[in-house]
Parts: C-alpha cells; structure tokens; sequence
C-alpha cells in the first residue's frame, strides 16, 4: 500500500529532489538539495494542499480544497466536481494494492481507476460525508475508513460494500488517521484519545490516563517491528 503524507499547507509547493553524492575518499557524503515551486500559475487548481501522495507509477498526487492534481514532473492533471470528483475538498488520498486511487473529501468518498470515479456518500454506505483516513488490509481485501462524525466504516470487495463498523458508544467519533498491527487490532487516532478495536471485541479509549501526552491525536503509525 502506498503510504500517504497528510497535512495542510499553503502554497507555494515546495518539491525537494535530493542528490546524493558519493566520494571514494573517507566516509566523505554530500546532499544536494533542488528546491522547486509550484502555484497555480504552474497548474495547480488551488493554493490550499491538504494530502499528498505518490503512486506505484511515480506521479504525485494532490488534495486541495478544489478538487486533486496529479503531477508527472512537468505538468498538473486537474479532477474536480465536472469531472466526477464527488466533492472538491480533498482532505486525504491512498493508492490500494489494486491500483485504484481513493480520495477522501468533506463530502463523501471518490474511487479513481481508468479515469472513471466511483462515489460513495451516506445515501449508499458511508455513516457520514466526511472522510479523513484509509487502511487497507490487503490479505482480507478491506479497506478501513475513518470519518468526521460518524465514526469507523468497512469497505469490502466482494460484495462492493460500504457499511459502518458497530463501535457502540464511538459509532459517533471522528477518526482522524488508521493503524494496525499484526496481531488484528485496529488502532484510531480521535480527539478523545487512541481507540483500539479487534474484531468480536469490544473497543476500549486509551487517554492521558493511560500515559498518553494527549489526548488529541491527529497521525499514527505502526512500524514492522509492531510499534506504534
């Protein structure tokens, strides 16, 4: 899975390409770095980024708050509403194991595959519009998706369905970003605290309580080695 970078700036777009340059003398190492700026000027449909992603093809991918732009390093694709994005504001983008691009924005979910979107919204799935973080689960085919407001959602392939996760008391909870680790268990990153959920288990709050710095968690991640 192609791993997303999520955050919010304001452009210009800064893009660094480092050189690395190696000498045959001692231990001797050099970095380059080239710094380009983009604006709209050069493409870009908005001067508000909040996600970036590269995919499997090595094209840049953009979110902003009218519509996404993907870069091949020359030149910016534009998809907003006319073209079938389901919503312009773009808070989130992940490329599955399939190929298929997934965009959050604050109106629903857009699937990208062969130029063609597929959306979902509330009125065939998704417990709310606001969509703000993607797991996929490659091995069981499901992607986990963490809304504003209406909680976790599943997304399985076969049958294409979108339903929300029953989290009793947290169906309401905004989820702002996804982990998991290798024993199954679900890990979502609130403004409440870290929620950790295993399927045919009920999902318990860690918070300051626990030793948390706070209780406002906006990133996670889980690394190889089972750390989070």
């Amino acid at each position: 899975m192609t791993k997303q970078i999520a955050s919010s700036f304001t452009l210009p777009l800064i893009v660094v390409f480092a050189v690395c340059c190696f000498s045959v003398s001692k231990s001797v190492y050099a970095q380059n770095f080239f710094l380009s700026s983009y604006t709209v000027e050069q493409g870009l449909p908005q001067s508000v980024i909040y996600t970036m992603m590269q995919d499997d093809k090595g094209y840049l991918w953009f979110g902003s708050q009218d519509g996404i732009s993907r870069f091949d390093g020359i030149q910016f694709t534009n998809y907003s509403t006319p073209n079938g994005l389901v919503q312009n504001i773009s808070r989130i983008i992940m490329q599955d194991s399939r190929g298929f691009i997934w965009i959050g924005t604050d109106g629903g979910l857009s699937i990208f595959f062969n130029d063609i979107f597929f959306n979902y919204n509330t009125t065939n799935g998704l417990p709310a519009n606001g969509v703000r973080a993607f797991l996929e689960d490659e091995e069981r085919k499901i992607v986990w998706i963490g809304t504003m407001g209406g909680g976790l959602a599943k997304y399985t392939n076969n049958p294409m369905l979108i339903q929300q996760v029953d989290l009793g008391e947290f169906n309401n909870t905004t989820i702002f970003d996804l982990a998991s680790n290798n024993e199954g268990e679900l890990f979502m990153a609130t403004n409440t605290g870290l929620l950790v959920w295993k399927e045919g288990t009920a999902p318990r709050l860690l918070t300051t309580d626990d030793g948390l710095v706070s209780n406002e968690i906006r990133s996670i991640y889980s690394d190889k080695n089972n750390v989070l």
